[in-house]
């Protein structure tokens, strides 16, 4: 078959058809020519007809030469295409001829399979021949790693690319084995069809060649690393410098940064830099060796020594070419050679000035060579005189033999030194002791051998050792004669010896026969493991235990105690080996101290308990803490307090214990019936009244019942002492001791004592405890509501105060909502009082589920809240949880099984925007409630200054105000006030009001606060306080009630603001009336600023007489630790309270509280607002001592009242009621 390679894409279409396309254009530009030539010469105006003739011999002359050109255009065409395939085939031949010897593998693959393959290609593809690769598949010869990419290429190709870039791949040869070639492939064509030529070169003998040369210069590289050895060259021509990497890493620099000779010079050490210079100058000109050590300044500042070396290579005319040389890094060579250097001088120094004496000796003949000062101060002679002195000469006689023995031992090397302590005889033939070091020296091959002789004077050791033998006979004379009993133990606690006291307690007789025991050997064996135990505490902290007592049974079994000190005993070397101790025996001493102990623990247990009793704050911890301290302080092993029950069994209740009772009082059944578990020491106590003392439990018949679980604790005799609490109920305090007969006559007479003060202690407690919880409800009904539990307007202050603060910090808002319960005055009417506020406790819990946690709900009064909206964002968040709460209000509410349906109406105000006020905004929010009301209830309104109009009357009024107190439009009503036992009158109540020329009579509700706001209160109350004054003293002289007392209400403003005092005084003197009929009525808010300032202001008016109660007493600022130091008279309970404490148990609670804290602290209690003889009955059963009402009368004028007198005459107000 004949087969032909066509590489590339193959000729265009136009160059296969270009003759014939030559003829058809002849022909086309033939038939237009001869057109447009009869078009302007023989025929004009008729294109049409010239382009397309009609007249037959014109139309088959123009179709004859037409066909003329066109089988011109064909046979030319033919004979071009038969010339181009004998071209093309004699070019493919000539290039299949190239690629058959070609040396490159050549091989050409179609859909995967080699078609063709030259003989290079068959020996790379591991063939002998190209039949061996024909036919196979191309994947075949490819290693598996490399076919992802293989067919990557091939798809590239056969897309678009016409060659692809070198590649090296691995082929795969027969065996398995693998070559790596470096690849070529080519789009081309064969047999017509696409296909891929390979060209193929085998470079894996290249590849190891590259490799094994990167493994030289990397081996080249580590050892110049290793060596600190860099390499330069020096181009002398060019004037460019190579360095090694290590070059660069021993001058410290970046690769690449020094590449001239100029910047080599610039690493060089300033000091070396002439040097240097010239000295390679010197080598290059001179053709002498380049071989020099300098120093180099490196970047960071330190400083190396270098040395280098080059050879320098010349042009056949002598002309330099280049240099090349190396570094080495002498940097650590150049500081050991200073460091032996300066070794030899810190020797030669050390050898000189060294404490110790040292000599150089030959050893053979002993002659000294070289010695030290101190050598010659030792032996006491200069070193002229030592250098030739014979050493045998000045040496003891009796250390001779001994130094000689040594020295033939060191010289025939059976020991490479030794040491011994000898004698010197000094000039004056004192003796001076010495410990002397020979150590033999190595020098040179056939020398005399040398010996280094130290010597250290250690006469005065010798001294000390002698003093310390003889210290040790007289401390071993010491402890032998001692009157106290001495022992040491080694580290396991075995006896090392003792002295001739302590061998006789141990029932021995010799000290001797003590060595090597323990204490289980001993007659102490009871005691043998406390005493280990207490070595080893000892041994293990290193510290000295003094003074400590013990116990100890002798051998004969007698019980006795010491008084013990163990002290570490420690080596030289400070390794502890053992202990030693000494003790007394102090049986004698501890039994006088245990009576006296038993005579004053009781004492002792009555001081601490009656501290107890002083702190005590609960019953409880009263009771647990009495009986930690009987157990700690009296030493007793246990005690408890039990309450007499009364239910059927009688039994004892525990309520208090301490100490060892592990279950007892669990595990026991006491009661105090005549029953044989009740006739026990602490149901006797309880039963008879009386103190029941047991001393031996083991023995006692009526411990029986319990007998064995108290021996079982330990329980060895014990004490019950009744406590008589009240007529009612009666308790025991019992007691436990860890010894039988523990309580003599006298312990038992202070414990009835001890038991006497804890009965009282426990009712005065619980008297305080009622007392506090009195104070703390009295406290709480200050700042909460009494119905809700919610905060009171005084509270409500306090925490606006809080969130202003945070708003003003935050740049937030405080929101003010007043809201209102639409129309539930009917409530009131159909449901009654009672049920209605049920329904108001429900509101309040539906309000706390609107708001955040951080938000207060305060109730005003009846169906009015107040709700503190803290740190809110916007109005949107604001009206999203007004929102929340009106929606709250559309389920009904199920009041005693009545379904109520109630709506709310809020107003609100917004701090810092509609004010900063307290007082300001509530008026605010109110107006905008108001608002909310007129809008059709069950809604919401924001403040809005528009609302200030409403005010205007406010102002109209304030105005009118100024004008009733020039032209005396006010009037004072008076409302007596009875004494409750009697009903009789005792006094009266001046209460202002105002007779409107145009409105009538205003409340005082109306213009009081108007007043206040405006300062008017001043005079006004002047004017009431003068004239109440001066109307009670005619009615003392004219009806004959000298006692009779006017009282006056006081504004916290005319309190503050007005000079109170002086006024009250004139008021006095005007109207003659005596000091102490006058009573002066206080608004708790007086109390809330400046509470000395008022103390002072209230002791000056008592200091004149005056009377002073506290209005409304529990509707305000009730502090109880202020109204201990108020010199006030009278509490006057707040109406709010009476009106419903019939059928209020609460209401009746608080009053009745209210009149037990004025009569515990002295004062006169008032109740206000008595309209009813239930109210009236009750509050005499509380002991209320005065009380007012519309029951005996309403407020009435003067001239009204004073008829109220005659009316009333000496049978008291009780008819009127």
């Amino acid at each position: 078959m004949n087969r032909r390679i066509r590489p590339g894409d193959g000729s265009g279409w136009v160059q296969h058809h270009f003759f014939v396309l030559l003829g058809v254009l002849f022909a086309a530009l033939f038939w237009i020519g001869e057109s447009l030539l009869h078009f302007y010469f023989f025929e004009p105006g008729n294109l049409s007809h010239d382009l397309f003739p009609t007249v037959y011999h014109e139309m088959w002359m123009r179709m004859f030469i037409v066909c003329m050109f066109l089988g011109f255009g064909f046979f030319t065409q033919r004979i071009d295409d038969a010339r181009m395939r004998a071209e093309i085939r004699r070019g493919e031949e000539q290039f299949k001829a190239l690629m058959d010897v070609s040396p490159e593998a050549i091989a050409v693959h179609q859909g995967g399979l080699w078609v063709y393959a030259n003989d290079a290609a068959a020996k790379l593809f591991g063939g002998k021949q190209p039949e061996d690769i024909i036919g196979r598949q191309v994947m075949e010869f490819v290693h598996p790693d490399d076919h992802i990419v293989v067919q990557e290429r091939m798809r590239q190709l056969f897309e678009g690319e016409a060659l692809t870039p070198k590649l090296e791949e691995r082929l795969l040869q027969p065996g398995g084995t693998s070559i790596l070639a470096e690849v070529y492939a080519l789009r081309t064509e064969f047999d017509g069809k696409p296909a891929v030529m390979v060209v193929a070169r085998d470079i894996d003998e290249r590849r190891r060649a590259e490799l094994e040369l990167q493994r030289s210069e990397l081996r080249l590289k580590e050892a110049q690393r290793v060596a600190h050895l860099g390499s330069w060259e020096l181009d002398l021509l060019e004037n460019s410098l190579w360095w090694s990497d290590e070059n660069y890493r021993i001058f410290g620099v970046e690769p690449g940064s020094v590449n001239t000779y100029d910047t080599f010079l610039a690493t060089v050490h300033p000091d070396d830099k002439v040097y240097v210079d010239r000295a390679y100058t010197a080598s290059v000109k001179n053709r002498t060796p380049y071989n020099i050590e300098h120093r180099l300044l490196l970047p960071d500042g330190l400083v190396k020594w270098v040395n280098e070396r080059c050879e320098t290579y010349y042009h056949d005319d002598g002309t330099p070419l280049r240099s090349a040389g190396t570094t080495l890094d002498i940097t650590e060579s150049r500081h050991s050679a200073d460091v032996i250097r300066l070794s030899q001088e810190r020797f030669a120094t050390i050898f000189r000035q060294a404490p110790l004496g040292m000599a150089l000796i030959d050893s053979l003949n002993g002659t000294i060579h070289e010695l030290n000062p101190r050598f010659a101060e030792i032996a006491g002679r200069s070193v002229e005189e030592m250098k030739a002195v014979d050493w045998m000469s000045i040496t003891h006689p009796e250390d001779v033999q001994a130094d000689l023995d040594n020295m033939a031992l060191m010289n025939a090397g059976r020991i490479p030194g030794f040491t011994m302590e000898k004698r010197y005889f000094r000039p004056d033939r004192s003796i001076v002791w010495v410990r002397m070091t020979i150590a033999p020296l190595r020098g040179e091959k056939g020398s005399s051998p040398q010996h280094l002789c130290m010597i250290e004077d250690i006469t005065e050791r010798k001294q000390a050792d002698e003093a310390l033998r003889e210290s040790k006979d007289l401390l071993r004379s010491i402890i032998e004669h001692a009157p106290i009993r001495v022992f040491w133990k080694d580290a396991q606690s075995r006896y090392l010896g003792c002295n001739s006291a302590f061998a006789h307690d141990a029932g021995l007789t010799q000290p001797e026969e003590l060595v090597g025991k323990s204490d289980f050997d001993m007659g102490w064996r009871e005691q043998a493991e406390l005493y280990r135990t207490d070595d080893h505490r000892v041994m293990a902290s290193g510290e000295a235990k003094l003074g400590f007592e013990e116990p100890q049974t002798t051998p004969e079994g007698r019980h006795i105690w010491l008084r013990t000190s163990k002290v570490p005993l420690r080596s030289a070397a400070g390794e502890l080996f053992g202990l030693l101790g000494i003790y007394e025996d102090i049986t004698q001493r501890k039994e006088a101290e245990l009576e006296l102990l038993q005579a004053n623990r009781a004492l002792r247990t009555i001081s601490a308990c009656n501290s107890v009793l002083v702190h005590a704050r609960d019953e409880t911890n009263l009771l647990q803490e009495m009986c930690r301290v009987i157990v700690k302080t009296g030493g007793y092993l246990m005690a408890w307090v039990g309450i007499a029950e009364h239910d059927a069994g009688k039994s004892v209740r525990p309520v208090g214990q301490s100490g060892y009772e592990e279950g007892y009082l669990d595990s026991v059944n006491i009661t105090w019936a005549d029953t044989e578990l009740g006739r026990g020491p602490t149901g006797t106590a309880i039963r008879t009244g009386k103190k029941v003392v047991n001393q031996d439990c083991l023995n006692n018949p009526k411990m029986a019942p319990w007998r064995e679980q108290a021996i079982k604790r330990g329980y060895q005799s014990s004490i019950a002492l009744p406590l008589a609490i009240s007529k009612a109920e009666m308790a025991v305090l019992t007691i436990y001791a860890a010894e039988p007969d523990a309580f003599n006559l006298d312990e038992v007479a202070l414990l009835e004592e001890l038991a006497s003060d804890l009965a009282y202690g426990i009712g005065a407690l619980r008297t305080r405890v009622a007392h506090k919880e009195a104070e703390d409800r009295l406290d709480f009904m200050a700042h909460h509501d009494a119905l809700t539990g919610m905060p009171n307007r005084i509270l409500l202050h306090d925490r606006f105060e809080q969130v202003a603060a945070t708003a003003r910090r935050r740049g937030s808002n405080v929101a003010m909502l007043f809201l209102n319960l639409d129309d539930f005055h009917l409530v009131n009417d159909v449901l009654g009082r009672s049920l209605a506020d049920h329904m108001l406790v429900q509101v309040v819990e539906r309000l706390h589920g609107c708001i955040r946690e951080s938000d207060t709900i305060s109730r005003e009064g009846g169906d009015e809240f107040i709700i503190l909206l803290g740190d809110v964002g916007d109005l949107a968040a604001i009206e999203i949880i007004v929102q929340k709460i009106l929606d709250a209000f559309s389920e009904p509410f199920t009041v005693d099984d009545h379904i109520v349906s109630v709506t709310s109406s809020i107003g609100i105000s917004i701090f810092p925007n509609d004010g900063r006020d307290f007082n300001r905004l509530i008026s605010q929010s109110e107006a905008a409630l108001q608002k909310a009301k007129a809008a059709g209830k069950d809604t919401y309104n924001f403040f809005t200054e528009q609302m200030n109009i409403n005010a205007l009357e406010h102002m109209q009024l304030q105005g009118q105000l100024r004008h009733a107190i020039i032209n005396q439009e006010f009037r004072i009503y008076y409302q007596p006030q009875i004494d409750t036992l009697n009903e009789r009158m005792i006094g009266a109540e001046a209460l202002v009001r105002w007779q409107h020329p145009q409105h009538g009579l205003v409340p005082p509700l109306k213009f009081i606060p108007l007043a206040e706001r405006s300062g008017l209160i001043i005079p006004l109350g002047e004017w009431v306080l003068n004239e109440a004054c001066r109307q009670a003293q005619v009615w003392r002289k004219r009806n004959r009630m000298p006692s009779m007392v006017m009282a006056v209400n006081l504004s916290a403003v005319q309190f503050k603001r007005g000079n109170i005092v002086e006024t009250v005084i004139q008021a006095l003197e005007r109207s003659g009336l005596p000091a102490e009929n006058l009573e002066l009525e206080l608004t708790e808010s007086i109390l809330l600023d400046d509470v000395e300032v008022v103390m002072e202001t209230l002791h000056r008016l008592k200091d004149i007489g005056i009377k002073l109660s506290i209005d409304d007493f529990g509707t305000g600022y009730s502090s109880l630790s202020y109204l201990k130091r108020l010199a006030v008279d009278k509490l006057k309970i707040d109406q709010s309270f009476v009106r419903d404490m019939v059928v209020d148990p609460e209401d009746a609670a608080i009053v009745s509280a209210i009149i037990q804290l004025g009569h515990t602290l002295q004062l006169t209690v008032i109740a206000e607002g008595v309209e009813t003889r239930a109210q009236l009955q009750l509050l005499k059963s509380l002991e209320c001592n005065e009380v007012q009402g519309y029951l005996f009368s309403r407020p009435i004028p003067a001239e009204d009242f004073s008829g109220l007198f005659e009316q009333a005459g000496e049978s008291g107000m009780n008819d009127k009621a």
